[in-house]
């Protein structure tokens, strides 16, 4: 395996599955956390979860449809990194599912603004 070199690992629940063996979505992260990967990120259709040294941290999406439900892992990924590095895990991922809520609610990418994730993070997660 390779993960020890990867700092920022990311699967969804059936890859997860495939890897660990494991149906359990927070038992699989952890198992993959273990493994070696220093921070494991697990999507799946109701919540992103991610496990930083055995510690699980969730959150779950809050959108009000499916529409634009493809490339859901790729952006809650795309906007976990670009919070990470200066904020917390838990910020990080809050932001990263406020941020795909509302992009899973639209076809195609994302193209809200930061006020809007930061409204539907102070609605949703506060």
């Amino acid at each position: 395996f390779y993960l020890p070199l990867i700092r920022y690992f990311k699967v969804d629940a059936a890859e997860a599955e495939i890897l660990t063996g494991l149906e359990d979505r927070k038992a699989a992260a952890r198992r993959l956390n273990e493994y070696g990967a220093e921070e494991v990120m697990l999507t799946h259709h109701s919540e992103v979860i991610v496990c930083h040294q055995g510690d699980i941290y969730r959150a779950p999406y809050h959108n009000r449809s499916f529409k634009g439900r493809t490339g859901r892992g790729d952006t809650t990924f795309a906007a976990y990194l670009s919070r990470r590095r200066s904020h917390s895990i838990q910020s990080s991922l809050t932001f990263a599912a406020a941020l795909c809520s509302i992009k899973m609610e639209t076809p195609g990418p994302f193209r809200g603004s930061l006020e809007e994730v930061d409204e539907r993070m102070r609605r949703e997660y506060e």
